[in-house]
C-alpha cells in the first residue's frame, strides 16, 4: 500500500513513528459497522454517489456521513475525499449490507485528502462512510468516485447462452412481462408485446435477448405467452394477471428442473406443459387459468378449494406419479 509516510520514513525514524501514529490505516476495520447500520436504518445523512460525480459534506468528531453507491460485481473504482475547510483529516470506508467492512485494494493519504481503491466482490447494497480520523478535527469535504475497471467501464466477459441460461432468462422475464402488459394502455399488438418482452429479457443480460430462439421448445413457449397475454389484455381480464403470475411462481417452486435429455425447462413446462420426451408433464399454467373465473373461465375462483386443486393438479400434480393425494391435503384448509 502506498502512503505519503514513505518519504518521511526515509528521512527520520522518529518522524515516521509520529506520523504513523496519526495516519489513517484504511485497511483496518474501524469498528463502526453497528453505527453505519443504525444510520442506514434511520436514513440519516445518506445520499447517492454516482461514478464521475462530486458531492460535498461536513463532518466533525465522531460524525458519519454516508453515501450510497451502486456497484456491480467486479467493479473497480477509486474514491477521493478532500478537505475543503477547517482542520478535518478525512478518512473513508466502504461497507456492504450496511455493516460488513470491505477492505480496500490500496490507498494513499495525507493530512488533507485520502484516495482509496476498491473492488466490489458482489452487487449487494454498498455505502461509503466519511468520518474524521480518530474523531478529531472538523470541516467541509468533497468526495468523488471514479470507475477504473470492470462492468462500470464496460469490461464484461460475455455470458454463454446455454439451455439452462436461456430458461433462466425467460423464466425471470415472465413476471416482468406480465407486469408490463398489465400496465399497458390501449390495444396490444404483436409488435407491442415483442417490444415489452424484449425489454424484460434485456434486463436479465445481453445474452438473454436471443433466449426465445435457443430451441424449438422455448420458441413455442414464447409464442404461447405472446398469444395468451394478448388475449387477456384484449378481453380486459385484468384480474387474470395475478392468477397467472402466482401459478408460475408455484410451478417454479415445485418442478425438479434438470438440463439434459429430455430437456426439462421451467419456461416450457410451466407455460405449455412440455418436458422434452417426458409423458409426466400433463399440466400447465395456461391450463390452470383456462378455468379461473377472473380469466374468463367459468369453473372456479382461484381462492377456492376447486381453484387450489386445479392449481396443484396443473403444477405439482403434473409430474407427481400416482394419485394426487398431496393436492387434496394441501387444499384442505382453504
Amino acid at each position: 500500500m502506498k502512503t505519503t509516510t514513505t518519504l518521511l520514513c526515509a528521512l527520520s525514524l522518529v518522524a515516521c513513528a509520529a506520523e504513523s501514529d496519526g495516519e489513517p490505516d484504511l485497511s483496518a476495520e474501524p469498528g463502526i459497522g453497528a453505527d453505519v447500520a443504525d444510520a442506514k436504518e434511520d436514513a440519516f445523512g445518506s445520499r447517492s454517489l454516482a461514478f464521475g460525480e462530486t458531492l460535498t459534506g461536513t463532518t466533525a468528531g465522531d460524525g458519519l456521513v454516508l453515501f450510497d453507491i451502486d456497484l456491480a460485481e467486479g467493479d473497480a473504482f477509486r474514491v477521493d475525499v478532500t478537505r475543503e475547510s477547517g482542520d478535518l483529516r478525512p478518512s473513508v470506508y466502504l461497507y456492504e449490507d450496511a455493516d460488513t467492512f470491505v477492505s480496500p485494494e490500496s490507498f494513499d493519504v495525507d493530512a488533507r485528502s485520502v484516495s482509496v481503491n476498491f473492488l466490489a466482490n458482489n452487487a449487494l447494497e454498498h455505502v461509503l462512510v466519511v468520518r474524521a480520523h480518530r474523531g478529531r478535527g472538523a470541516g467541509d469535504f468533497s468526495i468523488t468516485a471514479t470507475c477504473t475497471g470492470g462492468p462500470c467501464a464496460g469490461d464484461v466477459e460475455p455470458v454463454e447462452l446455454t439451455l439452462a441460461r436461456a430458461d433462466e432468462c425467460l423464466s425471470k422475464a415472465n413476471t416482468c412481462t406480465i407486469q408490463a402488459v398489465s400496465a399497458f394502455e390501449g390495444e396490444l399488438t404483436i409488435e407491442d408485446f415483442q417490444g415489452l418482452h424484449a425489454a424484460c429479457l434485456a434486463e436479465q443480460g445481453a445474452e438473454c435477448v436471443d433466449a426465445c430462439d435457443f430451441n424449438e421448445n422455448l420458441t413455442l413457449a414464447c409464442l404461447s405467452m405472446q398469444n395468451e397475454l394478448g388475449n387477456i389484455h384484449r378481453d380486459g381480464f385484468t384480474g387474470c394477471y395475478a392468477e397467472l403470475e402466482y401459478c408460475l411462481d408455484v410451478c417454479s417452486d415445485f418442478n425438479p428442473w434438470t438440463y439434459g435429455e429430455p430437456e426439462f425447462t421451467e419456461m416450457a413446462t410451466c407455460w405449455i406443459g412440455y418436458q422434452g420426451d417426458s409423458s409426466s408433464a400433463t399440466g400447465s399454467c395456461l391450463g390452470y387459468i383456462g378455468g379461473v373465473e377472473a380469466c374468463g373461465g367459468g369453473e372456479y375462483a382461484g381462492d377456492t378449494v376447486d381453484g387450489c386443486l386445479a392449481l396443484c393438479g396443473e403444477t405439482e400434480g403434473a409430474w407427481t406419479e400416482g394419485p394426487w393425494d398431496g393436492c387434496e391435503e394441501m387444499c384442505d384448509d382453504i
